[in-house]
């Protein structure tokens, strides 16, 4: 009798240690997966601020800060900092820069949708990605949708300029849902007029756009890199580098 005894409970042992090992589990799948669906701030240079919604107080960001949709960013003079997507994509922003989380994000397809307000910004999209992910960065004149590239987008009242250093991005009228899934290095236009409303365009590598709020833009122009060199631009070159030296 003792002996049957002494083996139901150390089977009672065994059940308990199996739980636990489940459980742990179970929470470090989900912590992973609910670090895949956020964006967080990565990297900070000075100051910068956050608030939830249009109509809530700023508050000091901070590294580690996780973003949502309808949040809204604004960076001051000598301010640099890096977002990092979920699947490991990023976007730096640049000083004095105001940015919004749009509501259309969904996280847990890859689908990021932000407004870029005023300021300037840098996408690095991963290559490797699933066919799902898919980053679109609007601004009051434009929508830029991307899969494996990057690019510089510099916003004022009354433009748009887009600067693509690899891959390709189609820039089109943010009325337009442009499907970009299918790129090709030439402009999209059907054999009339195109109007303003109705337009999208594919830009290369080393060509740049300028989309202006009362005109339909005109082709891509190219540019040499020597020529746009800056501080900004090398220092989100190197960080491209890392980001895929790290993939």
């Amino acid at each position: 009798m003792w002996k049957i005894s002494w083996n139901w409970k150390r089977l009672a042992q065994l059940r308990v240690l199996l739980l636990i090992l489940f459980v742990l589990m179970g929470s470090n799948l989900l912590y992973a997966a609910s670090q895949s669906e956020v964006i967080v701030v990565t990297h900070l240079e000075n100051q910068a601020q956050y608030r939830t919604s249009n109509y809530a107080d700023w508050e000091s960001l901070e590294v580690g800060q996780e973003l949502l949709p309808e949040y809204e960013i604004k960076t001051f003079p000598h301010t640099r900092m890096t977002m990092k997507l979920g699947e490991g994509s990023e976007v730096r922003v640049a000083p004095n820069t105001h940015m919004r989380i749009n509501r259309q994000t969904n996280m847990g397809t890859g689908q990021i949708d932000l407004q870029l307000i005023l300021g300037k910004a840098w996408a690095k999209f991963r290559k490797n990605l699933s066919r799902q992910a898919k980053l679109i960065l609007r601004t009051a004149h434009a929508k830029i949708n991307i899969h494996g590239t990057s690019y510089e987008a510099t916003v004022s009242e009354d433009n748009t300029q887009v600067r693509v250093f690899t891959g390709e991005v189609a820039v089109s009228d943010n009325n337009q849902a442009a499907q970009t899934s299918n790129y090709a290095p030439r402009e999209i236009a059907p054999p009339h007029e195109v109007s303003r409303e109705n337009w999208q365009v594919i830009v290369s590598a080393f060509y740049t756009i300028s989309v202006s709020k009362d005109q339909k833009p005109g082709p891509p122009q190219p540019f040499h890199l020597k020529s746009v060199q800056n501080e900004w631009i090398q220092w989100n070159q190197r960080r491209d580098s890392k980001a895929d030296q790290d993939i």
